[in-house]
């Protein structure tokens, strides 16, 4: 397995990691073969947001003996109302249904404790109230029931205003090429929508802008990104992607650490992990990216496909870093002055120009990050 850190804790977690959505759907005993199998695979992330009692109880008996192994993310305000799943940000029901988490996984404590699902301003606010909803969380956190705060949203405005609050470890969001380059005011049911996706041509640099935008603000705050539809409920596979290509895209955004992957099966984990172990080739979107309808035309995917440099430079972290610095995070510039090779080297040969799969200005880019930054 591969892993990165969660930056402000620096608490690694694997690359790949489950997504337990899915495992409402199976039956108890296929339900602990695929969190056994996620667990042999060395995935150490488990995002368990589900209210369902049954569900809950199948993960606590795969984890026997193996808690300390995963990280469990649990969500604060995903409950049930007449047999169905609820969201809500009453305290007591709140509190209800994390106690019983803890004790139908038969565990003390969720590593990650994510506030479920804020996806309006509004919520968000409500959320953030120190003595209501955030109040509960904070409680958990300090009696050692909880040890990292998060949450999940879908949308990036809503997103970034809760990461400006500076309070949080982490966050679960949506990242895959559709839903990146879809207008920003779309909602989750026009992500899926056939009809709308060809409408996002269009809208493409804008939309990139914004979601990207939010990408590198965690990046800058330390908040490290865990990732929920990566495969865009399989609308990805119908357009040619492989989960290798779906877990490489959504790792090369700013701030991801881990990509939870929605699995059903042994085999769908036997699929995601397989990105551990494939090649260059196998984990390689460009093709794909060029010739979908929502092709990033003129935005730098940090894909590092311009290299090699003749001045030696690594182009993709001078335009992160740039991008940054134009997003207001003035910690850019001296990360940008402590590069071995910085922009004021480049010698505008143009052959990352012409290796660009998405026609990147990408001497441009240079010439300006050594302007804005040297």
């Amino acid at each position: 397995m591969i892993y990165r850190n969660f930056p402000k804790t620096n608490t690694p977690v694997s690359v790949v990691s489950l997504g337990a959505e899915h495992l409402l759907q199976v039956d108890r005993a296929t339900c602990i073969d695929v969190v056994s199998a996620a667990i042999d695979h060395e995935m150490n992330y488990i995002d368990l947001f589900m209210s369902e009692d049954y569900v809950r109880d199948n993960i606590g008996t795969a984890l026997k003996g193996r808690r300390d192994k995963v990280m469990i993310a649990g969500h604060l305000g995903n409950t049930q109302k007449e047999g169905q799943a609820f969201r809500t940000r009453e305290l007591g029901l709140c509190e209800q249904y994390f106690d019983e988490l803890l004790t139908r996984l038969d565990t003390d404590y969720i590593d990650i404790l994510m506030l479920h699902n804020i996806d309006e301003l509004e919520d968000a606010k409500t959320c953030l109230d120190p003595d209501g909803f955030l109040g509960l969380a904070q409680k958990y956190l300090k009696a050692g029931k909880a040890r990292m705060l998060g949450f999940s949203s879908h949308s990036p405005k809503v997103a970034a205003y809760l990461a400006n609050a500076g309070i949080f470890d982490a966050t679960l969001f949506s990242i895959n090429p559709l839903f990146d380059l879809m207008p920003e005011e779309a909602t989750l049911e026009e992500m899926f929508d056939e009809g709308r996706q060809q409408e996002t041509a269009q809208h493409a640099t804008a939309a990139a802008s914004a979601r990207t935008a939010f990408y590198r603000q965690c990046e800058a705050q330390d908040i490290g990104i865990v990732v929920m539809k990566a495969y865009a409920a399989g609308a990805m596979f119908k357009q040619g992607w492989t989960p290798e290509q779906c877990i490489a895209y959504a790792l090369s955004r700013p701030g991801v650490v881990s990509v939870a992957a929605g699995c059903r099966s042994v085999a769908e984990v036997e699929a995601a992990a397989a990105y551990v172990n494939a090649t260059e080739a196998q984990r390689d979107y460009t093709l794909l990216m060029q010739s979908a309808h929502w092709n990033a035309e003129g935005i730098c995917m940090y894909c590092n496909h311009c290299l090699p440099c003749a001045a030696q430079l690594d182009i993709a972290a001078i335009t992160r870093l740039l991008h940054r610095f134009q997003e207001g995070d003035h910690n850019a510039r001296e990360a940008y002055r402590a590069l071995a090779h910085n922009g004021g080297e480049c010698v505008a040969c143009g052959g990352c120009a012409t290796r660009c799969p998405f026609n990147v200005d990408a001497p441009g880019n240079m010439r300006l990050a050594h302007e804005l930054m040297g």
